[in-house]
């Protein structure tokens, strides 16, 4: 964002997917592009006291607050992309 402190539900006001790159990744950027019309991808960094998300590089979040996708995991992100917003622009 603009290197400020925000929330995830700030980030979700727009009611858009979020992709949440904690690990500032030209190619998961790069992914989520195709979707842009849809997704808002943003790059930041946890806050020190932040619990349960350990490991977590990539987060992509529905507009519903609810997690779709996490990286390290067992699905490419252009699938679950797909999955959670349909056919790329």
């Amino acid at each position: 964002m603009d290197g400020n402190p925000t929330t995830t539900h700030r980030l979700l006001h727009a009611a858009r997917g979020v992709l949440l790159d904690l690990a500032d990744s030209p190619d998961h950027q790069h992914t989520a592009q195709r979707w842009r019309d849809r997704v808002d991808v943003v790059t930041a960094r946890l806050a020190p006291d932040s619990q349960g998300l350990e490991g977590a590089r990539t987060l992509l979040i529905r507009p519903d607050g609810y997690i779709a996708w996490t990286d390290p995991g067992r699905e490419a992100l252009a699938d679950a992309l797909h999955r959670w917003f349909g056919d790329p622009a």
